[in-house]
C-alpha cells in the first residue's frame, strides 16, 4: 500500500468525482469549499456560498458540484464558478446528479428522484439506498433488494432471506452486491468473519477490489486495508474521514496532518495504453454488444 500526502487542510469532510479528477474539501456547518485538482495536485479555487453546507457530492463528468444545504439544492459549476440552478427543498440529507440530469434527493427513511423543474417523478420508501455511478440506485426495503436505472427502470429485484435495515452495508463489486452484517461479509462468493481483525470491534462499512479489502471503523476513526483471504494487514491508519472512489479503487483520507490518498495499485490505467494510430483493430462479431443494463441486471445478489 501506498500513501500519499496531498495538502494541508482545516476541513472535516471530502468527496471525489467519478474519474479521480477533483476533491471538494468542506466542513458540515460551515459556508467554504476548496477545489482540490488531483492533476495539479493543488487547490485551484475556493467559493464561500451565503448558506451553510450540509454534504457535497459530484456531477458524474466532474463538473458540478450538487450542494445540500438547509433548504435547498446547489448545482454548481466549478469550471464557470456559478450556480447553473438550484432548488428549494427541506429535509434532505444529501442529493446526486444523475448522468441525465434528473436529481436524486435522499431522505431519511425514503428517496426521491425529480427534475430541474422540482417536478417529482418518483418517491420511494427503503430501509437504505445506494447510488453507484450517477446512474444506479440499489435500495433495501422489506427484505428485498432492487437495482434501478436513472430513469426509474427496475433492472433486478430480489427478496432476501434476512431484514436489510440500517445496520447492514452493501458495496458492488465485479458485477456482484456483498452484504456487511455485523463482522461478516457475505456474497456469492465470498464469506468472510471480521471478528479477529480489530480487537473484536465490526466495521461500519467496507469496499471490495480486486485484490483488497477496505474496512471503515468510524467509531474508532481507523481504516484497515487487509488482502482478500484476511492472512494479512497492509495498512492501519487513524483517520478523521474518507472517500473510496470505486473507479480507481482508491481510498482519500483526512487525518490529522491533512488530505491523503491510499493507493494500492494503478493497473487500472493499463485499458487506456497508447496504441500506435496506424494499428487497426478489428471487432470481433458481437464483441462490444453487451449493454451496461445487460451487464447490471447479471449481478448475482446473495442468498444467505
Amino acid at each position: 500500500m501506498n500513501t500519499r500526502f496531498l495538502t494541508k487542510t482545516n476541513h472535516k469532510n471530502i468527496t471525489s468525482d467519478t474519474f479521480h479528477k477533483f476533491i471538494s474539501l468542506y466542513t458540515i456547518g460551515e459556508k467554504c469549499v476548496d477545489i482540490f485538482s488531483l492533476k495539479e495536485e493543488k487547490i485551484i479555487f475556493k467559493h464561500n456560498f451565503s448558506k451553510e453546507i450540509y454534504n457535497i457530492t459530484f456531477s458524474y463528468t466532474g463538473e458540478y458540484i450538487i450542494i445540500t444545504h438547509k433548504k435547498m439544492i446547489n448545482v454548481f459549476n466549478i469550471y464557470l464558478k456559478k450556480t447553473e440552478f438550484y432548488i428549494l427543498k427541506e429535509n434532505i440529507t444529501e442529493c446526486f446528479l444523475l448522468r441525465n440530469k434528473k436529481i436524486f434527493s435522499g431522505e431519511n427513511n425514503k428517496f426521491c428522484i425529480f427534475n430541474h423543474l422540482n417536478q417529482e417523478e418518483l418517491e420511494m420508501n427503503c430501509d437504505k439506498y445506494y447510488v453507484y455511478d450517477n446512474r444506479y440506485i440499489v435500495f433495501c426495503y422489506n427484505r428485498s433488494v432492487t437495482i434501478m436505472n436513472e430513469d426509474c427502470k427496475i433492472l433486478y429485484e430480489k427478496k432476501m432471506d434476512f431484514f436489510v435495515d440500517k445496520n447492514i452495508h452493501s458495496n458492488i463489486f465485479n458485477e456482484k452486491i456483498y452484504f456487511l452484517i455485523q463482522s461478516c461479509i457475505k456474497g456469492t462468493d465470498l464469506n468472510l468473519n471480521l471478528e479477529n481483525i480489530c480487537e473484536n470491534n465490526f466495521p461500519d462499512t467496507f469496499f471490495l477490489t480486486k485484490d483488497v479489502l477496505y474496512l471503515c471503523y468510524m467509531k474508532l476513526n481507523k481504516i484497515i486495508v487487509v488482502n482478500k483471504n484476511l492472512s494479512k494487514v497492509l495498512l492501519e491508519k487513524n483517520i478523521c474521514n474518507y472517500f473510496f472512489n470505486y473507479f480507481t479503487g482508491n481510498m482519500i483520507v483526512l487525518d490529522k496532518y491533512g488530505l491523503e490518498i491510499i493507493e494500492y495499485s494503478n493497473n487500472y490505467l493499463k485499458q487506456f495504453e497508447f496504441i500506435y494510430e496506424n494499428q487497426i483493430y478489428m471487432e470481433e462479431e458481437d464483441e462490444f454488444d453487451k449493454s451496461d443494463e445487460e451487464r447490471i441486471c447479471s449481478l448475482n445478489l446473495v442468498k444467505l
